[in-house]
């Protein structure tokens, strides 16, 4: 990935890192998500409403993936397919 916007998280009880990368700016551009220590990146379907920002979407690919909107920013989603 690039050098900008690469951050590393692990959530409280996790057993492993989660490595995130937001890469803005151009072809490419979107939040990428590793589960290997950044050997290889997935892009995240992730877009914010134009007409609201209080509307999110998130494609998930997963088991129990589908299209996830959140209507508050974030802080709670529903899977609609």
């Amino acid at each position: 990935m690039g050098e900008y916007g690469a951050s590393r998280h692990a959530a409280s009880g996790a057993t492993a890192t989660l490595d995130l990368h937001y890469n803005s700016g151009g072809p490419g551009s979107g939040l990428y998500r590793s589960t290997d220590g950044g050997a290889t990146w997935k892009h995240l379907g992730v877009s914010v409403s134009g007409a609201d920002s209080n509307r999110v979407y998130a494609m998930i690919e997963a088991e129990k993936g589908g299209l996830y909107p959140s209507d508050d920013g974030g802080d709670h989603w529903e899977r609609v397919n």
